[in-house]
Protein backbone atom coordinates (compact mmCIF):
# COMPACT_ATOMS: atom_id res chain seq x y z
CA UNK A 1 0.00 0.00 0.00
CA UNK A 2 2.52 2.50 0.82
CA UNK A 3 4.41 1.95 -2.52
CA UNK A 4 0.83 2.93 -4.19
CA UNK A 5 0.98 6.25 -2.44
CA UNK A 6 4.58 6.62 -3.26
CA UNK A 7 3.32 6.41 -7.21
CA UNK A 8 0.52 8.79 -6.41
CA UNK A 9 2.48 11.38 -5.38
CA UNK A 10 4.97 11.02 -7.63
CA UNK A 11 1.90 11.35 -10.83
CA UNK A 12 1.07 14.54 -9.06
CA UNK A 13 4.48 15.67 -8.84
CA UNK A 14 4.92 14.92 -12.33
CA UNK A 15 1.67 16.64 -13.53
CA UNK A 16 2.13 20.24 -11.43
CA UNK A 17 3.58 22.20 -14.16
CA UNK A 18 6.62 24.65 -13.29
CA UNK A 19 6.36 28.26 -12.61
CA UNK A 20 7.20 30.56 -15.74
CA UNK A 21 10.13 32.53 -15.24
CA UNK A 22 9.36 36.23 -14.46
CA UNK A 23 10.82 39.74 -13.47
CA UNK A 24 8.68 42.38 -12.28
CA UNK A 25 10.18 45.91 -11.50
CA UNK A 26 9.60 47.78 -8.46
CA UNK A 27 11.42 50.57 -8.68
CA UNK A 28 11.30 53.47 -10.01
CA UNK A 29 7.52 53.65 -9.87
CA UNK A 30 4.61 55.60 -12.08
CA UNK A 31 5.13 59.38 -11.60
CA UNK A 32 8.06 59.79 -9.85
CA UNK A 33 10.66 62.63 -10.97
CA UNK A 34 14.59 61.99 -10.52
CA UNK A 35 17.04 64.23 -10.22
CA UNK A 36 19.82 63.90 -13.00
CA UNK A 37 23.04 62.98 -11.08
CA UNK A 38 21.59 61.62 -8.23
CA UNK A 39 21.62 57.90 -7.11
CA UNK A 40 19.04 56.04 -7.31
CA UNK A 41 18.25 52.19 -6.82
CA UNK A 42 16.62 50.52 -9.62
CA UNK A 43 14.88 46.77 -8.03
CA UNK A 44 13.28 44.29 -9.08
CA UNK A 45 11.81 41.20 -8.43
CA UNK A 46 12.39 37.66 -9.69
CA UNK A 47 11.14 33.63 -10.21
CA UNK A 48 11.68 30.84 -12.00
CA UNK A 49 15.10 31.62 -13.11
CA UNK A 50 18.54 30.22 -12.54
CA UNK A 51 21.00 32.13 -10.08
CA UNK A 52 23.20 32.38 -12.54
CA UNK A 53 21.42 34.24 -14.96
CA UNK A 54 23.00 37.64 -15.99
CA UNK A 55 20.78 40.40 -16.55
CA UNK A 56 21.13 43.81 -18.51
CA UNK A 57 19.21 47.74 -17.47
CA UNK A 58 18.19 49.20 -20.69
CA UNK A 59 17.05 52.88 -20.17
CA UNK A 60 13.75 53.73 -23.10
CA UNK A 61 11.65 56.77 -23.81
CA UNK A 62 8.64 57.20 -25.39
CA UNK A 63 8.72 53.43 -26.76
CA UNK A 64 12.12 53.83 -27.92
CA UNK A 65 15.53 52.48 -27.03
CA UNK A 66 17.92 54.84 -25.65
CA UNK A 67 20.97 52.65 -24.75
CA UNK A 68 22.27 50.22 -21.96
CA UNK A 69 22.91 51.26 -18.21
CA UNK A 70 24.52 48.48 -17.21
CA UNK A 71 25.28 44.55 -18.68
CA UNK A 72 26.04 41.31 -17.71
CA UNK A 73 24.49 42.12 -13.72
CA UNK A 74 23.69 39.60 -10.87
CA UNK A 75 20.28 38.37 -11.17
CA UNK A 76 20.19 39.08 -6.83
CA UNK A 77 19.32 36.87 -4.31
CA UNK A 78 15.87 35.54 -2.90
CA UNK A 79 13.93 36.44 -5.50
CA UNK A 80 15.32 40.51 -5.44
CA UNK A 81 17.78 42.49 -6.91
CA UNK A 82 18.92 46.00 -7.13
CA UNK A 83 21.15 48.47 -8.98
CA UNK A 84 22.45 51.84 -7.75
CA UNK A 85 21.97 54.06 -11.08
CA UNK A 86 23.29 57.78 -11.43
CA UNK A 87 20.34 58.80 -12.53
CA UNK A 88 20.31 59.95 -16.19
CA UNK A 89 23.30 58.21 -17.60
CA UNK A 90 23.50 55.75 -19.93
CA UNK A 91 25.78 54.00 -22.96
CA UNK A 92 25.57 57.06 -25.64
CA UNK A 93 23.90 59.61 -23.14
CA UNK A 94 23.56 61.01 -20.85
CA UNK A 95 20.03 61.85 -21.29
CA UNK A 96 17.80 64.82 -21.09
CA UNK A 97 15.63 66.86 -18.49
CA UNK A 98 11.80 65.05 -19.55
CA UNK A 99 8.97 63.41 -19.11
CA UNK A 100 8.17 59.39 -20.92
CA UNK A 101 11.12 57.56 -19.52
CA UNK A 102 10.91 53.66 -18.04
CA UNK A 103 13.83 51.34 -17.23
CA UNK A 104 13.51 47.75 -18.88
CA UNK A 105 15.05 45.03 -17.25
CA UNK A 106 16.03 41.67 -18.79
CA UNK A 107 17.87 38.44 -18.96
CA UNK A 108 20.62 38.16 -21.12
CA UNK A 109 18.91 36.87 -24.29
CA UNK A 110 15.79 38.77 -23.78
CA UNK A 111 13.71 36.15 -23.39
CA UNK A 112 12.32 36.94 -19.62
CA UNK A 113 11.96 40.99 -19.05
CA UNK A 114 9.70 43.54 -17.61
CA UNK A 115 9.57 47.39 -17.84
CA UNK A 116 9.25 49.67 -14.93
CA UNK A 117 6.06 52.71 -15.11
CA UNK A 118 6.69 56.24 -16.55
CA UNK A 119 8.95 58.54 -14.69
CA UNK A 120 10.24 61.93 -15.31
CA UNK A 121 14.07 63.01 -15.37
CA UNK A 122 14.47 66.58 -13.87
CA UNK A 123 17.12 68.48 -14.34
CA UNK A 124 19.50 69.54 -11.17
CA UNK A 125 18.10 72.99 -9.28
CA UNK A 126 21.48 74.89 -9.73
CA UNK A 127 21.90 73.87 -13.63
CA UNK A 128 18.52 73.75 -14.62
CA UNK A 129 17.94 72.33 -18.39
CA UNK A 130 21.35 70.87 -18.53
CA UNK A 131 22.48 66.91 -18.74
CA UNK A 132 25.27 65.91 -15.98
CA UNK A 133 28.59 65.07 -17.54
CA UNK A 134 29.14 61.51 -19.30
CA UNK A 135 30.51 59.45 -17.21
CA UNK A 136 32.40 55.64 -17.66
CA UNK A 137 29.31 53.12 -17.17
CA UNK A 138 30.07 50.06 -14.55
CA UNK A 139 29.20 47.83 -17.76
CA UNK A 140 31.72 45.45 -19.87
CA UNK A 141 32.20 47.10 -23.42
CA UNK A 142 35.97 48.03 -22.88
CA UNK A 143 38.45 45.10 -22.76
CA UNK A 144 41.39 45.35 -20.89
CA UNK A 145 43.62 46.49 -22.88
CA UNK A 146 41.67 50.09 -21.73
CA UNK A 147 40.84 50.37 -25.87
CA UNK A 148 37.34 50.46 -27.20
CA UNK A 149 35.74 46.83 -28.23
CA UNK A 150 34.79 48.51 -31.34
CA UNK A 151 34.41 51.73 -33.14
CA UNK A 152 32.47 52.95 -36.52
CA UNK A 153 34.67 55.15 -38.50
CA UNK A 154 32.27 55.51 -41.52
CA UNK A 155 30.07 57.39 -42.20
CA UNK A 156 32.08 59.83 -40.19
CA UNK A 157 30.75 62.92 -38.17
CA UNK A 158 29.44 65.61 -40.26
CA UNK A 159 29.07 63.19 -43.28
CA UNK A 160 26.73 64.29 -46.46
CA UNK A 161 25.05 61.35 -47.12
CA UNK A 162 23.55 60.59 -50.64
CA UNK A 163 20.06 58.94 -50.33
CA UNK A 164 20.43 56.99 -53.60
CA UNK A 165 23.93 55.88 -53.50
CA UNK A 166 26.00 53.54 -51.16
CA UNK A 167 26.61 53.98 -47.51
CA UNK A 168 30.20 52.13 -46.38
CA UNK A 169 29.57 50.96 -43.14
CA UNK A 170 32.90 50.09 -41.44
CA UNK A 171 34.47 49.53 -38.54
CA UNK A 172 37.50 48.66 -35.85
CA UNK A 173 37.24 45.97 -33.47
CA UNK A 174 39.39 44.72 -30.65
CA UNK A 175 39.73 41.35 -28.90
CA UNK A 176 38.09 38.07 -29.48
CA UNK A 177 34.39 38.89 -30.43
CA UNK A 178 30.98 37.11 -31.42
CA UNK A 179 31.20 36.06 -35.59
CA UNK A 180 28.50 38.15 -36.80
CA UNK A 181 26.91 42.21 -35.97
CA UNK A 182 23.82 43.76 -36.43
CA UNK A 183 23.61 46.73 -38.05
CA UNK A 184 21.15 49.54 -37.63
CA UNK A 185 20.04 52.73 -38.32
CA UNK A 186 19.15 55.27 -36.04
CA UNK A 187 17.47 58.79 -36.44
CA UNK A 188 18.37 61.70 -34.50
CA UNK A 189 15.81 62.75 -32.28
CA UNK A 190 16.04 66.75 -32.06
CA UNK A 191 17.30 68.20 -29.36
CA UNK A 192 20.66 69.61 -27.90
CA UNK A 193 21.49 66.28 -26.55
CA UNK A 194 22.66 63.44 -28.90
CA UNK A 195 19.78 61.08 -27.99
CA UNK A 196 19.06 58.88 -31.00
CA UNK A 197 15.26 57.55 -31.18
CA UNK A 198 13.78 55.60 -34.23
CA UNK A 199 16.08 52.60 -34.71
CA UNK A 200 15.82 50.68 -38.68
CA UNK A 201 17.43 47.27 -38.65
CA UNK A 202 19.74 47.28 -41.27
CA UNK A 203 20.63 43.82 -41.11
CA UNK A 204 19.96 41.20 -38.55
CA UNK A 205 23.45 39.62 -38.87
CA UNK A 206 25.83 40.01 -40.79
CA UNK A 207 29.46 38.80 -40.43
CA UNK A 208 31.68 40.77 -37.93
CA UNK A 209 34.51 41.65 -40.50
CA UNK A 210 34.24 45.53 -40.01
CA UNK A 211 32.25 46.42 -43.27
CA UNK A 212 28.63 46.23 -44.44
CA UNK A 213 27.22 48.21 -47.50
CA UNK A 214 24.42 50.15 -47.32
CA UNK A 215 22.00 51.02 -50.27
CA UNK A 216 19.86 53.79 -48.65
CA UNK A 217 17.29 53.68 -51.53
CA UNK A 218 15.72 50.68 -50.68
CA UNK A 219 13.88 52.23 -47.83
CA UNK A 220 14.32 56.07 -49.14
CA UNK A 221 14.58 57.69 -45.92
CA UNK A 222 13.93 61.11 -45.52
CA UNK A 223 16.08 63.89 -44.72
CA UNK A 224 17.77 64.35 -41.68
CA UNK A 225 20.73 63.46 -39.29
CA UNK A 226 21.30 59.88 -38.51
CA UNK A 227 23.65 57.10 -36.91
CA UNK A 228 24.47 53.98 -37.73
CA UNK A 229 24.79 51.31 -34.58
CA UNK A 230 26.70 47.90 -34.89
CA UNK A 231 26.45 45.13 -31.94
CA UNK A 232 27.49 42.09 -31.91
CA UNK A 233 24.91 39.52 -32.15
CA UNK A 234 25.83 38.59 -28.50
CA UNK A 235 24.88 42.16 -27.36
CA UNK A 236 28.64 42.45 -25.36
CA UNK A 237 30.10 44.63 -27.70
CA UNK A 238 29.10 47.76 -29.66
CA UNK A 239 29.30 50.90 -31.07
CA UNK A 240 27.67 54.30 -32.59
CA UNK A 241 28.99 56.60 -35.31
CA UNK A 242 28.63 60.17 -35.13
CA UNK A 243 26.08 62.06 -36.99
CA UNK A 244 26.00 62.19 -40.70
CA UNK A 245 23.14 63.93 -42.74
CA UNK A 246 21.39 62.21 -45.04
CA UNK A 247 20.81 64.93 -48.34
CA UNK A 248 17.30 65.95 -49.75
CA UNK A 249 17.84 64.80 -53.58
CA UNK A 250 15.70 64.07 -56.16
CA UNK A 251 13.55 67.10 -58.26
CA UNK A 252 9.58 68.05 -58.56
CA UNK A 253 7.74 68.25 -62.17
CA UNK A 254 4.99 70.64 -62.25
CA UNK A 255 2.20 68.12 -64.69
CA UNK A 256 -0.93 71.45 -64.73
CA UNK A 257 -1.65 73.43 -64.99
CA UNK A 258 0.25 73.59 -68.73
CA UNK A 259 -0.97 77.36 -69.60
CA UNK A 260 -3.63 78.34 -71.83
CA UNK A 261 -6.09 77.80 -69.49
CA UNK A 262 -9.39 80.69 -68.76
CA UNK A 263 -10.40 80.42 -65.15
CA UNK A 264 -13.02 82.36 -63.92
CA UNK A 265 -11.40 84.34 -60.24
CA UNK A 266 -12.03 82.89 -56.77
CA UNK A 267 -12.62 79.11 -58.42
CA UNK A 268 -11.18 76.04 -57.28
CA UNK A 269 -8.49 73.80 -59.69
CA UNK A 270 -6.22 71.22 -58.98
CA UNK A 271 -2.26 71.35 -59.42
CA UNK A 272 -0.82 68.42 -59.99
CA UNK A 273 3.16 67.21 -60.22
CA UNK A 274 5.36 64.30 -60.06
CA UNK A 275 7.73 63.73 -57.18
CA UNK A 276 11.53 61.94 -57.85
CA UNK A 277 14.28 61.24 -55.23
CA UNK A 278 13.19 62.21 -51.21
CA UNK A 279 11.80 65.26 -51.86
CA UNK A 280 9.90 66.28 -48.87
CA UNK A 281 7.62 69.20 -48.99
CA UNK A 282 6.37 71.69 -51.84
CA UNK A 283 5.12 74.98 -52.03
CA UNK A 284 2.43 76.39 -54.69
CA UNK A 285 2.44 80.27 -55.66
CA UNK A 286 0.27 82.59 -57.63
CA UNK A 287 2.13 85.23 -59.42
CA UNK A 288 1.09 87.67 -62.03
CA UNK A 289 2.93 88.93 -64.89
CA UNK A 290 4.92 92.22 -62.96
CA UNK A 291 6.26 91.72 -59.21
CA UNK A 292 2.69 90.16 -57.77
CA UNK A 293 3.11 86.89 -56.15
CA UNK A 294 1.94 84.82 -53.26
CA UNK A 295 1.62 81.22 -51.63
CA UNK A 296 -1.31 79.68 -52.30
CA UNK A 297 -0.26 76.61 -50.30
CA UNK A 298 3.04 75.61 -48.33
CA UNK A 299 4.75 72.90 -46.74
CA UNK A 300 2.57 70.32 -48.52
CA UNK A 301 3.45 66.72 -48.43
CA UNK A 302 5.19 66.07 -52.33
CA UNK A 303 3.99 62.07 -52.51
CA UNK A 304 0.43 63.85 -52.58
CA UNK A 305 0.96 64.80 -56.09
CA UNK A 306 -2.21 66.81 -55.94
CA UNK A 307 -3.83 69.67 -54.32
CA UNK A 308 -6.44 71.55 -54.93
CA UNK A 309 -5.91 75.99 -54.67
CA UNK A 310 -8.20 78.75 -54.84
CA UNK A 311 -7.35 80.75 -58.01
CA UNK A 312 -8.45 84.67 -57.10
CA UNK A 313 -7.27 87.40 -59.11
CA UNK A 314 -4.96 89.92 -57.81
CA UNK A 315 -6.94 92.90 -56.30
CA UNK A 316 -5.03 95.52 -57.95
CA UNK A 317 -5.91 94.02 -61.31
CA UNK A 318 -7.66 97.16 -62.94
CA UNK A 319 -11.98 96.46 -63.30
CA UNK A 320 -12.56 94.30 -65.78
CA UNK A 321 -9.35 93.46 -67.03
CA UNK A 322 -7.63 89.71 -67.93
CA UNK A 323 -4.22 89.34 -66.58
CA UNK A 324 -1.97 86.48 -67.15
CA UNK A 325 -0.97 84.23 -64.31
CA UNK A 326 1.37 81.65 -63.98
CA UNK A 327 1.57 78.61 -60.90
CA UNK A 328 5.51 78.69 -59.58
CA UNK A 329 5.83 75.21 -57.44
CA UNK A 330 9.27 75.52 -55.35
CA UNK A 331 10.33 72.55 -53.16
CA UNK A 332 10.17 73.93 -49.52
CA UNK A 333 13.30 73.29 -48.75
CA UNK A 334 14.65 75.17 -51.50
CA UNK A 335 16.23 73.87 -54.48
CA UNK A 336 13.87 72.90 -57.54
CA UNK A 337 11.39 75.31 -58.84
CA UNK A 338 9.00 74.38 -61.73
CA UNK A 339 6.08 77.19 -63.06
CA UNK A 340 3.76 76.59 -65.51
CA UNK A 341 2.60 78.28 -68.82
CA UNK A 342 0.44 81.11 -68.70
CA UNK A 343 -3.43 81.14 -68.37
CA UNK A 344 -5.89 83.46 -67.77
CA UNK A 345 -8.03 84.27 -64.49
CA UNK A 346 -10.97 86.36 -66.00
CA UNK A 347 -13.47 88.58 -64.18
CA UNK A 348 -16.69 86.98 -62.72
CA UNK A 349 -20.03 86.62 -63.71
CA UNK A 350 -22.93 89.23 -62.47
CA UNK A 351 -26.10 88.16 -62.25
CA UNK A 352 -28.81 90.98 -61.66
CA UNK A 353 -32.79 89.95 -61.26
CA UNK A 354 -35.47 91.92 -62.10
CA UNK A 355 -39.67 91.15 -62.41
CA UNK A 356 -42.85 92.36 -63.98
CA UNK A 357 -45.66 90.76 -63.72
CA UNK A 358 -49.48 90.81 -65.29
CA UNK A 359 -52.27 91.48 -65.19
CA UNK A 360 -51.24 94.65 -63.06
CA UNK A 361 -53.98 95.06 -61.38
CA UNK A 362 -55.87 91.71 -60.45
CA UNK A 363 -58.02 90.59 -57.32
CA UNK A 364 -57.29 87.70 -54.82
CA UNK A 365 -57.53 84.57 -56.56
CA UNK A 366 -56.07 86.10 -60.05
CA UNK A 367 -53.31 83.87 -61.64
CA UNK A 368 -49.98 87.00 -62.19
CA UNK A 369 -47.91 85.64 -64.99
CA UNK A 370 -44.09 86.75 -63.39
CA UNK A 371 -41.79 87.72 -66.30
CA UNK A 372 -38.32 87.10 -64.48
CA UNK A 373 -35.64 88.34 -66.19
CA UNK A 374 -31.53 87.99 -65.18
CA UNK A 375 -29.08 89.64 -66.76
CA UNK A 376 -25.36 88.89 -66.37
CA UNK A 377 -23.76 92.00 -65.88
CA UNK A 378 -20.61 90.43 -65.25
CA UNK A 379 -17.29 89.30 -67.73
CA UNK A 380 -17.59 86.10 -67.32
CA UNK A 381 -20.24 83.27 -68.28
CA UNK A 382 -22.10 81.90 -65.47
CA UNK A 383 -22.95 78.64 -64.58
CA UNK A 384 -26.46 77.32 -64.78
CA UNK A 385 -27.82 77.62 -61.31
CA UNK A 386 -31.21 77.76 -59.54
CA UNK A 387 -34.34 80.42 -58.72
CA UNK A 388 -36.62 80.34 -55.46
CA UNK A 389 -39.80 82.09 -55.83
CA UNK A 390 -40.70 83.12 -52.08
CA UNK A 391 -44.27 84.13 -50.64
CA UNK A 392 -44.57 85.59 -47.74
CA UNK A 393 -41.19 84.74 -46.82
CA UNK A 394 -41.77 80.78 -48.11
CA UNK A 395 -40.59 78.93 -50.88
CA UNK A 396 -43.32 78.55 -52.95
CA UNK A 397 -41.46 77.31 -56.34
CA UNK A 398 -37.98 76.73 -57.65
CA UNK A 399 -36.77 77.19 -61.21
CA UNK A 400 -33.95 76.63 -63.24
CA UNK A 401 -31.62 78.98 -64.41
CA UNK A 402 -29.68 78.45 -67.52
CA UNK A 403 -26.08 79.73 -67.86
CA UNK A 404 -25.76 83.36 -69.22
CA UNK A 405 -23.27 84.87 -71.74
CA UNK A 406 -21.68 88.34 -70.75
CA UNK A 407 -24.13 90.75 -71.24
CA UNK A 408 -26.73 88.25 -72.43
CA UNK A 409 -30.29 87.88 -70.73
CA UNK A 410 -31.97 84.82 -69.88
CA UNK A 411 -36.40 85.35 -69.25
CA UNK A 412 -38.41 82.82 -67.36
CA UNK A 413 -41.98 82.59 -66.37
CA UNK A 414 -43.80 81.86 -63.25
CA UNK A 415 -47.41 81.60 -62.64
CA UNK A 416 -48.66 82.61 -59.39
CA UNK A 417 -52.28 83.07 -57.73
CA UNK A 418 -52.49 85.86 -55.99
CA UNK A 419 -53.36 85.77 -51.91
CA UNK A 420 -53.40 88.52 -49.08
CA UNK A 421 -51.65 89.18 -47.76
CA UNK A 422 -49.00 88.72 -50.71
CA UNK A 423 -45.12 90.11 -50.73
CA UNK A 424 -43.69 88.03 -53.54
CA UNK A 425 -39.42 87.83 -53.73
CA UNK A 426 -37.41 86.03 -56.50
CA UNK A 427 -33.91 85.32 -55.27
CA UNK A 428 -30.97 83.91 -58.19
CA UNK A 429 -28.04 81.64 -57.56
CA UNK A 430 -29.37 80.90 -53.53
CA UNK A 431 -27.00 78.27 -53.32
CA UNK A 432 -24.02 79.83 -55.10
CA UNK A 433 -22.67 77.70 -57.66
CA UNK A 434 -21.37 81.10 -59.04
CA UNK A 435 -18.57 83.20 -57.48
CA UNK A 436 -20.72 86.22 -58.01
CA UNK A 437 -18.94 89.04 -56.17
CA UNK A 438 -22.40 91.58 -56.25
CA UNK A 439 -24.99 89.94 -54.23
CA UNK A 440 -27.15 92.88 -53.55
CA UNK A 441 -29.14 92.49 -57.05
CA UNK A 442 -29.28 89.08 -56.81
CA UNK A 443 -33.34 89.34 -55.36
CA UNK A 444 -35.95 91.30 -56.11
CA UNK A 445 -39.20 91.74 -54.24
CA UNK A 446 -42.98 93.32 -54.13
CA UNK A 447 -45.66 93.88 -51.61
CA UNK A 448 -48.52 92.92 -53.96
CA UNK A 449 -51.67 92.57 -51.26
CA UNK A 450 -51.56 93.56 -47.89
CA UNK A 451 -54.47 93.40 -45.22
Amino acid sequence: MKTKWVLILLVILAATPAAAASITVKSPVAGDNLEIGLTKSITWTYSGLPNATKIEIVLWRNGSKLGSIAQDLGLGSNGQGSYSWNAGTFAGGPALAGSGYSIKVRNSNNTVSAFSGSFSLIAKPTDPGNPPPLITLPIKMFPTTGQPCMAVTSPKAGALTNPFGTVYVMWTKNGSQDANVSVTLLRRVTGKARILGTEVPLAASTPNDTQFNWEPASLNPAPGIYAIKVRTLDGKCEAVSGDFTMQETGGIELLSPKGGEVWESGTSHAVTWKRSGNIQTVDILLARTGSWNKALVQGIDAKLGTMSCVFAKDANDAAGSQCYYRVFLKQSAGGSTNFSGCFTLAGNPDLAVSASFSPTMANVGTNLTFAIKIENKGMFRSQACQGDFYVNGVVAQSFPVPAIDPGATATVSRIWKLACPGTVKIIIDPGQANVDPDKANNSWEKVLCSN
